[in-house]
């Protein structure tokens, strides 16, 4: 393809029918992204706009992803791989850098890169796993790309001419890519406002640095690629800046600069806007500098991170102390800090350094103290009651040394009443990033002017003069000392700190996690900052910390996790579920505690049956049960055989859900187990209902009921008579159902359960909604998600938005009903949730086909069939098979139609599933075509004796006329 069939094909693109609707340049710039990787699957698509195009201004629905990969600009090369031209690659990734900049070109780039370290869906087809890896560092440090190139070939010296082949195009497409990037670079104008830091800088340069010359050596020291030699001496230098920041470069380009003052004191005030020290008030920190706008995406974790440093000071009224001493949280009661800050000298009566018992202190948290010496600086406060929305009363217990860089991990007992106060610990991290060197971290504190050492007018100009007031210092690691350092491993970091911030955690800005504490900093100018601080790294020590944080009961800890990651799952926040449960397994594996490592692996296969991941949740389970069946904990093992069961059946395999729901009820049965033997009683009515076998499952429902109104257990009756209604619900006994519910929501209104009413609600709604009544049944939908909001349970929001797009649908409100697919569609993506994908596009489905467009319908209803097949989910797959059978019955296809709804009513049978439906539409549609004709059509699936049991099958189930 040549450049001029590039810009026609781009061209013809953007003008397409299917970009009328006003999506066109949200779906362009979709595909601007997608044109840095090598080869593209839907699942890189779908990363790529859930990363950039869910949130205004440009916001892109589901649909764009296929309409990307289906339209000219892709071509599919295998099944779900496709390629975009180098041309038209070209032409999108310099309108990438025009419209968003150098930032968000490597920003793709890290993204492609990640993706690549947890992606296998490369590893089949050999070089394209390289290729997408080194495509991307291309552009995220180019000299790194290269020496990888060139350490690569050399390892294949002498081998196969396909190996040289490979390492010779690589290297010509990567030429290919930077230098259209470099081309569009050439144009000023196109480019964002480069940052006000780099502006500045740029103009010293081109003043104090003018030959053109000085611009190919500082690119060249620093590692970049040159900048075209056409282009005016202020763009050049400009290019050079943005690419050493983009690249993280800046230091290395700083060391090439020279001794010229006016440049060194360009530099200073380079440093000075990178070195932030942002206000914090009410919990909340300032707005940040365009350089470092990346604190707004992690301001969550910041605030939280704020939560669990605090202050310590002594109850008897000390000035040494009127500011507290800083640490933080690294267990429930455990406070790490500094050996500077000794816990004994928090007792002002003693002169004895060593560490003690029984000092009464003063405890809070930096996030509710804005001015300290307004909390601990005044006399009067020997005598006040504890304030308690910023102090609470503790009692240092015990103090432990911590490793050899001096260290305390000061344990403490909070008063009674003060304990829920107490918020989650840090997690300090068990081993370094592997990108240390240059990540991005912050501390905090409260930096004091007071403090002389350095320039003081660089720290009056950063703190704008207020002093002793919260801050939030953002920087990078700069280097690791990791021998002969008094402190032990020593991180180096370039935020900037004064007095007043000894005793901070330095955090991984990324993770969350805490790589150091800081205790000091150099105050000598460099080309790396305007100083040093000093950090002592805590993973060397992340074993003797996590001994000391457990004082009062490392179990204990782990177990708090695992409740935390409970209550997550169950609001179907399942990404902080899985954080909680790795936290708490951290803990248990550390202690060999096996009872609470199985307890944490059911967990994590929980999540991922939740997540329709059957394959990650038969492993997890496997891994619970061994331990399970290896402890003889026979209650473990009888709750692991019924989530086996529940697999079982989503998958609808009934007969193996049956397996094990016997298995499991049988050791509850043994064990004299009630509350267990009714949950399997109600598992064992779950899967009659299941498969229409309504007289069983409501015997099961009541022997279930029996046992939860003998134990006394409401809860249990609760759910009892839910699932009664639901049973009621699906025989067409409207007024039952209605009863059962209401038998139900009144134990659950009184028990205060909003998740249990909120399902009660939804349930209301879905009857009213079979009954016709579609104001009653908004109304019943509305009560159930102002509560699944309210609880942040995104599953139940989901499926809220579902049911509210089917009203529409059957009211005609065809683009409502869309706007509410889309709705749940998206959390059901977001949360990974594959089983509520795939009920999503079959939603879809449905509303194509009501509105007569059925190739539509037939796109939503494969990638159903797709899902369900890869889950194998045997009832899905056939409920599928049913509506493209339906769906080519209304489209005239008979011979299509025919095969589904054999496929489908054979599934069905097979699993002890209603078939009806589908032996009335195959009557239907034998009338129509003829008995000879329909023969036929069967003939293409079965053999004789299939076709003719069949035929006997249909007798009793007459056709529609």
């Amino acid at each position: 393809m040549t450049r001029k069939e590039a810009e026609r094909r781009l061209s013809a693109f953007t003008g397409h029918r299917h970009l009328a609707s006003g999506s066109e340049p949200a779906l362009v710039q979709l595909a601007c992204h997608a044109a840095l990787p090598v080869a593209l699957n839907p699942d890189l698509v779908h990363l790529l706009r859930v990363n950039y195009f869910l949130d205004p201004p440009a916001v892109l629905p589901y649909t764009a992803e296929a309409s990307l990969l289906l339209s000219p600009l892709c071509t599919e090369v295998d099944q779900d791989l496709y390629v975009i031209d180098p041309d038209l690659r070209d032409l999108l990734l310099q309108r990438l850098v025009k419209e968003f900049g150098n930032g968000r070109l490597r920003d793709v780039a890290r993204l492609l890169w990640e993706y690549g370290q947890r992606c296998a869906a490369w590893l089949s087809r050999p070089g394209l796993a390289e290729a997408q890896q080194i495509t991307a560092l291309n552009f995220i440090d180019s000299r790194r790309a290269q020496d990888w190139l060139t350490r690569a070939e050399e390892g294949t010296a002498g081998g196969a001419a396909a190996d040289k082949r490979w390492f010779v195009a690589m290297r010509r497409d990567l030429e290919a890519r930077a230098a259209a990037v470099h081309q569009v670079q050439a144009d000023e104008g196109s480019l964002p406002s480069p940052l006000p830091a780099l502006t500045e800088l740029r103009d010293v340069l081109v003043s104090r640095l003018p030959s053109p010359a000085d611009v190919v050596r500082v690119a060249q020291t620093a590692g970049l690629n040159p900048v075209a030699e056409i282009l005016p001496l202020t763009t050049r230098w400009q290019r050079v800046l943005d690419a050493a920041y983009a690249a993280n470069r800046m230091p290395v380009l700083f060391e090439s600069l020279g001794e010229d003052p006016s440049v060194i004191q360009a530099m200073r005030e380079y440093w000075i806007r990178l070195s932030p020290a942002l206000r914090v008030e009410d919990g909340r920190f300032e707005t940040p500098p365009p350089e470092w706008e990346v604190l707004e995406k992690h301001r969550e974790q910041i605030e939280r991170t704020l939560s669990a440093v605090c202050l310590l000071a002594p109850r008897k009224f000390d000035r040494r102390f009127a500011r507290g001493v800083m640490g933080f949280l690294i267990g429930p009661r455990t406070v790490l800090m500094h050996e500077s800050n000794n816990a004994a000298d928090l007792d002002p009566t003693r002169r004895d350094p060593r560490p003690i018992r029984g000092v009464d202190v003063w405890l809070s948290f930096v996030n509710r103290v804005a001015h300290p010496q307004s909390v601990f600086g005044q006399p009067a406060m020997d005598d006040v009651e504890a304030d308690a929305a910023r102090l609470l009363r503790a009692t240092v217990v015990r103090v432990e040394k911590v490793g050899d860089p001096g260290l305390e991990a000061i344990t403490l007992e909070v008063e009674a009443g003060d304990e829920s106060a107490m918020p989650t610990p840090l997690v300090v991290a068990a081993e370094p990033p592997s990108d240390l060197v240059g990540r991005k971290v912050y501390v905090m504190g409260y930096p004091s002017l007071s403090d002389t050492r350095g320039d003081p007018t660089i720290a009056q100009r950063i703190m704008r003069g207020a002093s002793d007031v919260l801050r939030i210092q953002p920087g990078e690691i700069i280097g690791v000392d990791t021998a002969g350092a008094a402190q032990g491993t020593v991180v180096r970091h370039n935020c900037f700190t004064l007095g007043g911030n000894a005793g901070s955690p330095l955090v991984d800005l990324a993770t969350g996690d805490v790589l150091g504490l800081h205790f000091g900093a150099t105050y000598e100018y460099g080309p790396r900052g305007l100083k040093v601080g000093m950090a002592t790294a805590l993973w060397p020590l992340a074993g003797s910390l996590t001994q000391a944080a457990n004082i009062f009961g490392t179990r204990a800890t782990a177990v708090g996790y695992h409740q935390l990651g409970i209550l997550a799952q169950d609001r179907g926040d399942y990404g902080e579920a899985d954080r909680q449960y790795a936290r708490s397994l951290a803990i248990f594996e550390e202690l060999g505690d096996r009872a609470g490592m199985a307890r944490g692996y059911h967990q994590l296969g929980r999540i991922a049956q939740d997540r329709g991941d059957y394959g990650e949740a038969d492993r997890q389970y496997a891994r619970s049960l061994a331990i399970f069946e290896e402890l003889g904990d026979r209650p473990g093992m009888a709750r692991g055989y019924g989530q086996l069961g529940r697999i079982a059946q989503d998958r609808g395999d009934y007969a193996e859900a049956d397996r094990q729901y016997a298995r499991s009820l049988a050791i509850f049965e043994e064990l004299g187990d009630r509350a267990g033997m009714a949950r399997g009683y109600q598992q064992l009515g779950r899967l009659a209902q299941d498969r229409g076998d309504y007289a069983e499952a409501e015997r099961q429902y009541a022997r279930a009921l029996a046992i939860f109104e003998e134990l006394g257990d409401r809860p249990g009756r609760a759910r009892g008579y839910h699932q009664l209604g639901i049973l009621a619900q699906r025989r067409g006994d409207y007024a039952e159902a209605e009863r059962q519910y209401a038998r139900s929501l009144a134990i659950k209104e009184e028990l205060g359960d909003r998740a249990g009413m909120a399902r009660g609600y939804h349930q209301l709604g879905r009857l009213a909604q079979d009954r016709g009544d579609y104001a009653e049944a908004e109304r019943q939908y509305a009560r159930s998600l102002a509560i699944f909001e309210e609880l942040g349970d995104r599953p139940g929001t989901a499926t809220g938005y579902g049911q509210l797009g089917r009203i529409a649908q059957d009211r005609g409100d065809y683009a409502e009903a869309d706007r509410q697919y889309a709705r749940s569609l998206a959390i059901f993506e977001e949360l990974g949730d594959r089983p509520g994908r795939a009920r999503g596009y079959q939603q879809l489905g449905r509303l194509a086909q009501d509105r007569g467009d059925y190739a539509e319908a037939e796109r939503q209803y494969t990638r159903a069939l797709t899902i369900f097949k890869k889950l194998g989910d045997r009832a899905g797959t056939a409920s599928s098979w049913s509506r493209l059978g339906n769906l080519d019955a209304a489209r005239d296809r008979p011979v299509e139609a025919v095969k589904w709804h054999i496929m489908a009513l054979f599934a069905r049978e097979d699993m002890g599933l209603p078939f009806e439906r589908n032996a009335v539409a195959l009557s239907t549609l034998r009338d129509v075509v003829g008995r000879q004709q329909f023969r036929t059509y069967a003939a293409a699936i079965l053999d004789q004796d299939q076709i003719a049991n069949l035929e006997e099958l249909l007798e009793g189930f007459p056709g529609r006329t």
